[in-house]
């Protein structure tokens, strides 16, 4: 039933919005029993172990043989991209200056507003500058709508369920990963055979299975170009960015194809190397990539190329294969690499190899698709609830 004001019944307006008749407005600081700013410690006092956790901005940072706060604490980031990050304290700890350490009194659930302060964004309340930064004296002043504690309590449990079920879900992906990656030492370097394979491996240089490709292109500065790249720790490829011809400076670009493996030169110490798939065939890759394609399809296939290039063994060879004073600048040196050996099977348990491997990554992928879908299912449970456009009942 609507009201002739336009406010649903048992709903009243308040100046921050149509709330509940039984919920009211109050400041965070009106709320909150224990509302102070962590406190400085230096790094030679953080240690690996020890009797109480560090916690920062960004949760645990160490252990230290000191604490500051006792008891069940909200923690929110001050300072820089972890500003109005939440996490949740309990025990004794060492609370950094990183961090303001929240406790509400007993009228209110600390694990309510816990989820409240997650989900109202606190990093729109920092301070505007260079580093953003809240505040103590700030958000004592802002407002939330707060429900009886009964239904906060309800509300709480409701989403600590979800909470339960997102980090099963975690959990599982967390193992899964391990065994793919175990799965990976053991096919990849032949300590374990597939059935039905039993031919010896081959020691075979880069140079006999691989070559590089440059592929010419006319340019247009008219056209628009996907431009394309590598992320770091065998992330494989995404899509950089669309841009017009004139507005590239640099214009050495060249067409990535389907089956290409990319390396880096400059991030490929970092893992940054991927096999191109029809999703980015044809798009635009820089002077800075090298493409490699097999000499052979019978002798080589490239999806078992690109999952042995996220062997530590691999990593090895590249790193070895580049030069430079500093990690974060050294090149890659292809003739180097292409002069070192890898062990090769067969091509049929090559092919093998991937598919296993392919499809223990494609069940990973389901699996966080339906952790994605979890969290934004839980996210849109938190705006009805915490909004109190959907009761709970008590």
């Amino acid at each position: 039933m609507i009201q002739n004001n336009n406010i649903p019944q048992g709903y009243k307006k308040t100046e921050i919005g149509i709330i509940p008749q039984e919920w009211k407005v109050d400041r965070l600081g009106e709320i909150c029993l224990t509302f102070k700013s962590g406190t400085t410690i230096t790094s030679q006092s953080i240690k690996e172990s020890g009797l109480y956790p560090v916690y920062g901005g960004n949760g645990l940072r160490g252990y230290t043989d000191s604490y500051t706060h006792n008891g069940d604490y909200i923690l929110i980031g001050r300072q820089g991209a972890l500003c109005g990050n939440i996490n949740f304290i309990r025990g004794k700890a060492y609370i950094s200056e990183h961090a303001i350490a929240v406790q509400p009194n007993e009228s209110n659930s600390i694990e309510f507003l816990r989820y409240k302060l997650d989900f109202w964004n606190l990093n729109r309340f920092s301070e505007s500058s260079a580093q953003p930064g809240l505040s103590v004296e700030k958000l004592v002043r802002y407002k939330l709508t707060v429900p009886p504690l009964q239904e906060q309590r309800k509300i709480a449990e409701i989403l600590g369920v979800w909470d339960e079920t997102i980090e099963k879900q975690s959990r599982l992906i967390e193992k899964l990963e391990l065994r793919k990656r175990a799965i990976m030492q053991r096919l990849l370097t032949g300590r374990t055979r597939l059935p039905g394979f039993t031919s010896p491996w081959q020691k075979v240089s880069y140079s006999e299975i691989l070559k590089e490709v440059k592929r010419n292109m006319t340019w247009d500065d008219n056209e628009e170009y996907d431009l394309i790249s590598v992320k770091r720790r065998s992330g494989g490829l995404f899509h950089r960015e669309r841009i017009l011809g004139k507005d590239i400076k640099t214009k050495n670009l060249r067409p990535a194809k389907l089956g290409d493996f990319l390396i880096s030169k400059m991030q490929i110490v970092h893992g940054a190397s991927g096999l191109v798939t029809e999703e980015f065939d044809g798009m635009k890759i820089s002077g800075s990539y090298i493409a490699l394609v097999a000499k052979s399809r019978e002798k080589v296939d490239m999806n078992f190329i690109n999952w042995y290039s996220q062997t530590p063994y691999f990593y090895h060879q590249t790193y070895v294969s580049s030069y430079g004073v500093h990690i974060e600048k050294m090149t890659f040196d292809l003739e180097s690499f292409m002069s070192m050996n890898i062990m090769l099977p067969p091509l049929p348990e090559q092919k093998a190899i991937a598919e296993v491997l392919t499809t223990a990554d494609d069940e990973i992928a389901t699996h966080r698709k339906k952790l994605d879908a979890l969290r934004l299912q839980k996210r849109g449970l938190m705006q009805q609830l915490l909004t109190g456009k959907t009761r709970v009942k008590i």
